[in-house]
């Protein structure tokens, strides 16, 4: 049975402002994504760049030494000057990806987002500091009405039972104890109306300061619209960037293959030329005001359209009886019935989660571990490779040892010293553990 998603909680709700500031270091993260993807492609260029100058070189030196007629050398000769050409052409491309995508990326990450070593970015934590700001003076006055609704409730409930007490009394017989109930009736009465009083005018306060934290609320809200919008602007140039500088020149001739599982069946062929301008026009094709629309709606003070609005309930016996006296602990902000002790967790921001890298590594199962002092520190050998990303992260070669310097953090990341005295984080998936990080 699939699990139900918690739903979203309006924009304007005690801690409903958690999404819009998370979407901060998610925005973020999904752009590193598209970052490290375009530092591949520069890789990748590189790579094929040398298998073409490999293939040049080998092939060059074996036809200058093969018997034949010189004219007829000098045109094989110049067929393979392709390669060269070839060579050239991807490392031109290397040089596009990394001058005008990866350089300004990774120079405009620098500049706008700065990474914690735990917990959410310097960003996100400024935004939601506005926010909270924003939300105070509302958050006091609300807590002061449910506190005001809970025991204007429970006056209510008192006097109900006082007056069935007094009901039920046989008072024909004890004049003092007749006196007495109708004495604890009228007593609980007084206390109920005071009670109702107060809860009527923390309402009213509470309704008296709801434009000023509107707007106080969308304010804040701007500044992390700004961010959003300069983040979309920017991931959509470097995407258009990108598809420039693989925008290669071929034919409408020119095909590519996609071999089927089946080795008896026909391979699938692609025109390039229409692929690419497929990509193109997909490179184009981002609408920022339509993004940011949905990031407000879903998100933000749109998605608070029909929010409810705390306002005074008089006791209503079938809603706030013994029985349904949880409304008040559990309920909904927006409908005035939440309490003031028990937030509920679907509020609190999730962890922030370290980007990690696009390709899927296979699983292996555990191997040795080797202790290297009761510090905790121990030695472990690399199952996969991990290119790093960031300053603070350590390269991985497959198969090499390297010191593990802890336990893994709660985002699966570790911090390891190589034996050349380099130290920094990797992912601990990375690296055969054991029963170490158990």
């Amino acid at each position: 049975m699939p699990k139900k998603e918690k739903p979203q909680p309006a924009f304007y709700d005690l801690n409903g402002y958690s999404a819009a500031a998370k979407q901060i270091d998610d925005g973020m993260k999904s752009a590193g994504h598209l970052f490290n993807a375009m530092d591949g492609m520069f890789k990748l260029q590189i790579k094929l760049a040398k298998e073409y100058e490999k293939y040049a070189n080998t092939h060059e030196t074996k036809i200058s030494k093969m018997t034949e007629y010189d004219p007829v050398k000098q045109v094989i000769l110049d067929h393979i000057k392709i390669a060269r050409c070839n060579a050239g052409h991807h490392r031109q491309i290397a040089d596009q990806i990394s001058t005008k995508c990866s350089g300004p990326a990774k120079q405009w990450k620098e500049e706008t987002w700065k990474k914690s070593f735990f917990g959410p970015s310097n960003a996100q934590k400024d935004q939601t500091k506005k926010f909270k700001d924003a939300q105070s003076p509302w958050e006091k006055l609300y807590k002061n009405n449910a506190s005001h609704q809970q025991a204007y409730y429970k006056a209510t409930q008192s006097e109900k039972t006082a007056r069935q007490t007094h009901a039920n009394a046989d008072i024909e017989r004890n004049d003092q104890k007749a006196a007495k109930l109708a004495q604890e009736l009228e007593q609980k009465k007084t206390d109920c109306k005071a009670k109702e009083q107060q809860y009527q005018q923390s309402a009213e306060e509470l309704e008296n300061e709801r434009e000023s934290y509107i707007q106080n609320m969308n304010q804040s809200f701007e500044a992390a619209m700004e961010f959003e919008k300069n983040r979309l602007q920017k991931t959509s140039e470097l995407i258009i960037a990108f598809n420039e500088a693989l925008n290669l020149e071929k034919n409408d001739d020119t095909v590519y293959e996609l071999k089927s599982k089946d080795k008896n069946a026909e391979p699938q062929k692609f025109n390039v030329l229409e692929t690419l301008e497929s990509v193109r026009q997909s490179a184009h094709s981002i609408n920022i005001e339509e993004n940011l629309n949905i990031y407000n709606n879903e998100m933000g003070p749109n998605n608070a359209t029909n929010m409810e609005w705390p306002v005074f309930q008089p006791y209503d016996e079938s809603k706030n009886g013994m029985a349904n006296s949880k409304i008040v602990a559990e309920g909904n902000v927006a409908s005035g019935q939440k309490g003031v002790y028990n937030q509920s967790a679907e509020y609190d921001s999730p962890p922030a989660q370290k980007s990690q890298s696009y390709d899927s590594e296979p699983e292996s199962e555990p191997g040795p571990v080797q202790i290297a002092d009761p510090s905790g520190e121990f030695t472990a050998m690399v199952k996969h490779p991990w290119a790093k990303q960031d300053e603070d992260e350590l390269e991985l070669v497959e198969g090499e040892l390297i010191y593990v310097l802890g336990e893994p953090d709660e985002e699966g990341w570790c911090r390891g010293r190589k034996d050349d005295g380099t130290e920094g984080l990797f992912p601990a998936d990375y690296v055969d553990l054991g029963e170490a990080a158990a």
